[in-house]
């Protein structure tokens, strides 16, 4: 990342969440926050790059309000709420990005799905609770619809959540809960009615891949192989959306121009790009 960032100059760094492994952090003086970022990303050209941060489901094991107080002491660390938005000039367009909170929008399931959340013992009320996952869910309506918007209408739409909406990774005995599949299915379904091409980044599956929604401009890019254990694929011999995918220690480059996204899978190891998705708009 360091080398790409030398002739690359990123505008920003994203996170897909995770952040913290393997109960997040538990208060704003946790080491966590020196030795697995400030010592990690803050040399070189890596330096002065600032981070767009979102929450994964080991960060609400531990302090959200830890996390979302971080960027008093660095500002490089840009988490203002667990979910937010914010715009990129494209050319005379804007391209807006939705930051969601995958873990706090399975609150909004819980008057259908009361019982066997991942980590239900560790999550907070506050942050991952009915009435915060109903508010979450309630913002993204009114985001996607364009009811927040300025005057200036947004050419594309990132979405960015942790967790998939679609997928092939094997995770083994740690499959979906039934929150889960309820957020994707809910979530599927509101970025299919989106009136513009929506392009859909999460991690949490730990490998890269591509799907594309059949007969809809909707992407969706996974890249959760930032650095723990991978996950393998599974077979598919009948997945028309399933474009791509591989498992390999990585991250992904995101290069927006006037009038497409493209996106480069780059293999940490062999410093190789893999893939390259172009998305028009």
């Amino acid at each position: 990342m360091e080398h790409l960032a030398k002739g690359l100059q990123p505008k920003f760094i994203l996170s897909l969440g995770d952040n913290f492994y393997i109960r997040g952090v538990k208060d704003s003086e946790d080491p966590q926050f020196e030795e697995s970022f400030e010592k990690i990303y803050s040399y070189g050209h890596l330096k002065e790059i600032p981070w767009q941060i979102t929450l994964g489901d080991h960060d609400h094991r531990g302090n959200i309000s830890a996390l979302l107080l971080r960027p008093q002491r660095n500002p490089r660390w840009r988490l203002p709420s667990p979910y937010y938005t914010f715009e990129l000039p494209a050319g005379n367009r804007q391209v807006r990005f939705l930051i969601l909170d995958s873990v706090g929008l399975e609150g909004g399931m819980l008057a259908h799905t009361p019982k066997g959340r991942r980590f239900e013992q560790d999550l907070s009320e506050d942050f991952a609770g009915r009435k915060a996952g109903e508010a979450q869910w309630g913002w993204l309506s009114r985001t996607l619809a364009g009811e927040d918007e300025s005057d200036d209408e947004a050419s594309l739409q990132v979405v960015v959540g942790h967790r998939p909406i679609r997928s092939l990774a094997d995770r083994g005995k740690y499959g979906s809960s039934p929150h889960e599949a309820a957020v994707a299915e809910a979530l599927k379904a509101a970025l299919v009615k989106a009136s513009k091409p929506v392009v859909y980044l999460h991690g949490h599956d730990h490998v890269m891949q591509h799907f594309r929604e059949s007969g809809q401009e909707v992407h969706h890019l996974g890249n959760g192989v930032g650095g723990m254990g991978l996950h393998p694929l599974k077979n598919c011999s009948n997945c028309s959306e399933f474009q791509w995918g591989t498992s390999a220690h990585g991250f992904a480059v995101h290069e927006l121009a006037k009038n497409f996204l493209a996106t480069h899978f780059v293999d940490a190891m062999t410093q190789q790009v893999l893939h390259t998705v172009t998305i028009p708009f």
